[in-house]
């Protein structure tokens, strides 16, 4: 009995093995399970067929199956196109750039784990003449900077209007009229729009529709852009007033007067708000009760707006230096100078301040080395830089967006749009935004890589000159800075 048991095993255990040695070269497409051929690929990015694509454009594709697995791509503008990579691990390829008006075609070939593959048809797209994914016109220049959130992308013009656009594919979803210019960079928190117009009024608006929920009458122009924090909201005003809203309702809860314009837009951080103005001063103010703790004396006007990190605050003057403060006490830790008037305003990221200056350089600076390096534009740097995914993102004058590399200290590429950028970007699900002198917002992929560049090191150029300082070069500042970045090799 145990011998005919054995015989039945054996046999079933043949049996089993057959339909595994049969699918080997079957390629009709299956579930990607053992002895089984991976599905094909779907979904093509750009859709097969489709026209005026980007000359930049990163295409893609989908696979269901839950192995890992790998591609080959065959991309040209022959029907037949040949083999560009293999084994690819990510389904997505740039191809370089592209040629305006081609037909270009390509295919995917799967392969799972097992080495079984499915080849998926051949995909075709035409290119248009554009390095961007869309443009949106409106009907005037945009120095507002956009603001990207939940599927829409919301943006100011000079041509009085607040736009929300689909940020995939550059629609209008809907716009809201203001009475003249908008300036101002619109902030959303808790589905609402807030942004100051040129009308000066502070516009509170429903993200969805655009509709007014309330607005606020200062008493001169707003281009200050607002900051929502612990349902209030701060923003400067030309009446020489800083405001605090209640975010709400839109009634006052203080303001605070200053002897200038605030042009510059407020940074809020641990319970206190800080704000540049037209009178040279930086100023840190309670949040919650408007008083002061303490101002800062500068060489001129303060357009730029303040960042805070590690303890300090970095804002850029129209007296040619970058500042960088206690802010615990308004004690100037350090100012660089760059010969220039500083509009820009900082991000900082890792301990590094990044901003432009008129004198068309972007900076890069360590905020406690002060190790600098940078890359130089053909225009005047008024744009505000972005920081995603170490890399930073700045327009210029010149009429080019910038994106720099924070691990290779080196410009990655550079796009030239229609016309000066003013605007500063915004970078949301892979892609930057930013406005144009041209009256366009564009679209752009974040890891554009359409030119061969190569980057600056200003390290070349600083001597002690750049530098200045009131009493030592590197003050000691009762800061922990146990979480600082680590130093690059």
């Amino acid at each position: 009995m145990r011998k005919e048991l054995s015989a039945i095993s054996t046999i079933v255990l043949v049996c089993l093995a057959v339909p595994a040695l049969y699918c080997e070269n079957d390629n009709s497409g299956g579930g990607g399970g053992l002895g089984t051929p991976p599905g094909p690929p779907t979904n093509p990015n750009p859709p097969d067929g489709a026209t005026d694509i980007c000359m930049n454009i990163d295409i893609s594709w989908q696979c269901s199956d839950s192995d890992p697995l790998t591609y080959d791509i065959y991309f040209g503008t022959d029907r037949d196109p040949p083999l560009k990579q293999s084994e690819l691990t990510e389904a997505h390829y740039y191809p370089g750039l592209l040629t305006a008006y081609t037909t270009y075609f390509w295919k995917v070939v799967v392969r799972n784990k097992y080495g079984y593959t499915t080849s998926g048809p051949i995909w075709q797209f035409t290119t248009g003449d554009k390095t961007y994914f869309w443009k949106f016109y409106t009907g005037g220049y945009i120095i507002s900077r956009p603001c990207a959130f939940d599927g829409k992308v919301y943006v100011g013009s000079s041509d009085d209007y607040i736009y929300c656009l689909d940020a995939e594919t550059g629609a209008l979803i809907w716009r809201y009229p203001t009475e003249t210019d908008v300036w101002s960079s619109p902030c959303v928190d808790n589905g609402r729009i807030y942004c100051g117009g040129m009308d000066h009024y502070v516009y509170c608006l429903d993200a969805e529709t655009g509709a007014i929920i309330w607005a606020y009458k200062t008493g001169g122009w707003v281009d200050s852009s607002p900051c929502v924090a612990d349902g209030k909201v701060y923003v400067g005003s030309r009446d020489y007033y800083f405001y605090c809203l209640d975010a709400e309702t839109g009634s006052l809860i203080w303001r605070y007067h200053t002897t200038g314009e605030v042009k510059s837009s407020p940074c809020f951080d641990s319970g206190m708000v800080f704000v540049g103005s037209d009178d040279h001063y930086l100023y840190c103010l309670n949040a919650y009760s408007g008083s002061l703790i303490w101002r800062y004396q500068t060489g001129s006007t303060i357009v730029s707006s303040p960042a805070v990190a590690e303890g300090r605050a970095v804002v850029g003057c129209c007296d040619g230096y970058i500042y960088s403060i206690d802010i615990n006490n308004g004690a100037l830790i350090w100012k660089f100078a760059t010969g220039a008037e500083v509009r820009s305003s900082p991000c900082i990221h890792n301990w590094t301040a990044f901003i432009g200056s008129n004198n068309k350089n972007i900076y890069a600076i360590e905020i406690s080395t002060l190790h600098t390096w940078g890359e130089q534009t053909d225009g005047e740097v008024h744009s505000s830089p972005c920081v995603a995914d170490e890399k930073v993102y700045v327009g210029s004058c010149d009429g080019y967006l910038y994106c720099l590399s924070i691990d290779t200290q080196h410009l990655l590429w550079k796009n030239q749009l229609g016309s000066a950028i003013n605007s500063s970007p915004c970078v949301y699900n892979g892609k930057v935004y930013v406005g144009c002198d041209d009256h366009y917002l564009y679209c752009l992929d974040a890891a554009d890589k359409n030119l061969n560049a190569s980057g600056y090191d200003y390290n070349s150029s600083i001597s002690e000159d750049n530098l200045s300082y009131d009493v030592v070069k590197r003050p000691h500042l009762n800061h922990d800075y146990s979480k600082r970045a680590p130093a690059k090799n």
